[in-house]
């Protein structure tokens, strides 16, 4: 990802990393 899409999108990109990153913990985690 472009660091100028993240800072564009502010409250909401921030939002939608949490998500992923929680989604992807979840995966490893189940994969576990």
């Amino acid at each position: 990802m472009k660091k100028v899409s993240i800072i564009g999108a502010g409250k909401w990109g921030m939002a939608l990393a949490k998500a992923l990153s929680v989604k992807n913990s979840v995966v490893i985690y189940s994969r576990h």
